[in-house]
């Protein structure tokens, strides 16, 4: 991992913005206690997060399953208050590819 290198958290645009900024920290969470040793790498040497929007919790479990196809580490979070859907995935730096297509979170484009 280089300088630079970004951890990609993605949320889903249908959910309310407060509940995706909770979600994303939630995946967030989720994603150090997954891959420690990984997070703890990014964070010394780049400390860089992209957030990201996706449309619904189909699209981003297809991303997550992606993920773990292409053995990308990545972690996502059920919000047992939504009927445990998915609300939020964090992916490596590694999964920059599979994320290209989406928008910035919160942005208007």
């Amino acid at each position: 991992m280089k300088e630079g290198d970004k951890l990609y958290v993605v949320s889903r645009s249908d959910l309310p913005t407060g509940v995706q900024m909770a979600q994303q920290g939630h995946a967030v969470s989720e994603f150090w206690a997954r891959h420690f040793d990984l997070a703890k790498e990014w964070h010394d040497k780049s400390n860089f997060i992209c957030v990201l929007h996706i449309d619904d919790e189909h699209l981003l479990t297809k991303l997550m399953h992606k993920a773990i196809d292409k053995h990308i580490p990545c972690a996502g979070f059920r919000e047992p208050d939504i009927e445990d859907q998915l609300t939020a995935i964090v992916l490596h730096p590694t999964g920059k590819d599979l994320v290209r297509h989406l928008r910035l979170a919160f942005s208007s484009n």
